[in-house]
């Protein structure tokens, strides 16, 4: 699933990304056929696309920032609901082991 969401984010990115290259062409063909467009104009239509990119970029990495860390947060918490069905079992134990970061099944004394 973090692939996934991963995946869905990048293309997102990848999208937006596209999207302001096409804006940019775009303002330079409006100039060319626009005799009334000067450079310095078409030079703030294009740092203006370029800072709209920036503001979404920057608002669609706090996305995928956000939903990863609430991925993780409902991933430990079933991690943790898994290792409790084991609490009341008489031959089996479950522990973390923070060397490898993830818990191990071990036989009970």
């Amino acid at each position: 699933k973090q692939a996934e969401l991963k995946e869905q984010f990048d293309k997102k990115y990848d999208d937006a990304l596209l999207q302001s290259k096409l804006d940019e062409k775009r303002a330079i063909k409006d100039q060319s056929e626009r005799d009334n467009m000067s450079k310095e104009e078409l030079s703030n239509k294009i740092i203006q696309i370029r800072k709209h990119y920036d503001s979404t970029k920057d608002n669609i990495m706090q996305e995928k920032i956000d939903a990863l860390k609430s991925l993780d947060k409902t991933y430990d918490e079933n991690l943790k609901k898994f290792a409790q069905i084991y609490d009341l079992d008489p031959y089996v134990k479950v522990v973390w082991n923070s060397d490898y970061s993830k818990y191990e099944a071990v036989k009970k004394n």
